[in-house]
């Protein structure tokens, strides 16, 4: 998770300061109480201590506004008048609307790819449970950038529990010697020799 989480941090400060490029819709899919909405979180903090404007980042929580009937497009309708008192198609900004569990929204993936044609100065950053992807139109595939988050793994959960530096696990071309050995012994060698230093930061 705390890859993802850099990584939708990287994007979005590129997406700030250059909000022509692509992809400018960011889809997080994932099991609920993953993470998801942190990494939301997380993202509108890095944004706002580098310097985009308050008004430029905007958050949108779904399951909330479902309750009044409220669709995405309803949403940025409200901030065109309330917050720029301008609409998204004329305005010179670069805005960021962060959608949070947008499968609470009928046909959002229409909403967003017809509002981020209408408005180039638009970026959208998605997050839904893990059907999200399944109900994303096959026009707004092509345009946008899809990342699956994990739950956390038993590494990265210790890592948050005490707050220290980056805990290394088992590399992917140790895990390849692994699966390559000749037999089940050379197998067992080669887990045991990469485990010790991996074992010592668990204890």
């Amino acid at each position: 998770m705390r890859a993802v989480s850099r990584q939708v941090r990287d994007l979005s400060s590129e997406l700030s300061k250059d909000i022509h490029r692509k992809p400018r819709v960011i889809i997080l899919s994932g099991l609920r109480g993953v993470g998801k909405t942190t990494i939301l979180f997380q993202t509108i903090r890095h944004l706002l201590e580098n310097g985009t404007m308050e008004d430029d980042v905007v958050f949108i929580s779904m399951d909330r506004a479902s309750f009044s009937g409220k669709n995405i497009r309803d949403l940025v309708g409200e901030y065109e008048r309330n917050v720029i008192r301008d609409s998204l198609v004329s305005t010179q900004r670069g805005i960021i609307f962060m959608v949070d569990e947008a499968q609470y929204s009928q046909e959002w993936a229409l909403q967003i790819k017809t509002l981020t044609d209408e408005a180039p100065n638009v970026v959208f950053i998605v997050t839904g449970s893990s059907a999200l992807e399944l109900s994303i139109s096959p026009d707004l595939s092509r345009r946008s950038l899809s990342i699956s988050v994990e739950p956390l793994n038993y590494l990265e959960y210790l890592q948050i529990r005490s707050r220290k530096g980056e805990l290394v696990g088992m590399e992917s071309d140790a895990m390849i010697r692994i699966l390559r050995a000749e037999d089940a012994g050379s197998a067992l060698d080669i887990f045991e020799s990469e485990m010790e230093p991996i074992r010592k930061q668990l204890r």
